[in-house]
């Protein structure tokens, strides 16, 4: 009798297992809206919790976190993931990590060619992945289910920002070029200002809002790689215009 009760404590245990994993969303267990900096902490092995790009021993991933205020958008307390870009290395193929797409809505990005998205709101998940399959980041951001906890935002498209803060550059969508000369001339500020942060605020377009995830994406990437400190700057989703537009802040704080 007791091995029979112990058998079914094991097996329920089991089932219990495989409907929390069945139902988790996210990377690795560190889930957008819900994780805190501890869980972070255990999964990339970090001491601190900070806004910025991660190494770990696959590739890398570049995470954002709340401040406790509703600057971010969400209405969480400090500390909480709001979203994550992971980039692995060698990159990986669609079909072998993403095998049904049967849930996720196909885009094309208008900006770099080649380049197509997967994005399923009810995942919080959008994938960016060239013309051959080979994954160039994921995305993992708030559901549809989180709407709950969005910060109000008064009739206003644009995110709340610091009263501390000038608007250096707003742009739609440009050739590669243009784009990186007025992201050079951004970079220059921020080094030259040591003590001023920057903010990227994406809008998507009417059409679909994947294609401003890599945007921001890509532009953070870009001034990191020009000498800037990923803890000095922060993404932030505005609400969708008629086409996709950045605004880039510089921000005292």
């Amino acid at each position: 009798m007791l091995f029979i009760l112990k058998q079914l404590l094991i097996s329920c245990a089991v089932i219990i297992a495989i409907s929390i994993s069945a139902s988790a969303q996210g990377w690795r267990g560190i889930v957008p809206l819900r994780s805190n900096c501890d869980a972070v902490k255990r999964v990339l092995n970090i001491d601190l919790c900070r806004t910025g790009t991660y190494e770990f021993s696959e590739g890398s991933i570049s995470i954002s976190f709340s401040d406790g205020t509703c600057l971010t958008g969400w209405n969480v307390p400090a500390g909480t993931v709001i979203s994550f870009y992971v980039h692995t290395m060698p990159p990986q193929k669609l079909d072998k990590t993403f095998p049904d797409l049967s849930q996720y809505v196909k885009s094309v990005d208008t900006h770099v060619r080649n380049i197509m998205y997967y994005t399923s709101q009810d995942k919080g998940v959008t994938i960016a992945a060239a013309e051959d399959g080979t994954i160039s980041s994921v995305f993992y951001g708030p559901t549809t289910k989180d709407s709950s906890l969005q910060c109000t935002s008064n009739g206003s498209d644009t995110p709340n920002l610091p009263l501390a803060s000038y608007k250096f550059d707003e742009f739609r969508v440009l050739r590669k070029e243009d784009e990186e000369r007025r992201l050079n001339n951004f970079a220059t500020e921020l080094n030259a200002w040591t003590t001023v942060s920057g903010y990227i605020v994406g809008y998507p377009g009417r059409q679909g809002g994947s294609d401003v995830l890599d945007r921001i994406d890509r532009i953070r990437r870009y001034l990191i790689k020009h000498g800037i400190s990923g803890t000095r700057l922060t993404s932030i989703t505005g609400g969708a215009r008629e086409e996709s537009t950045i605004e880039l802040y510089l921000v005292i704080k």
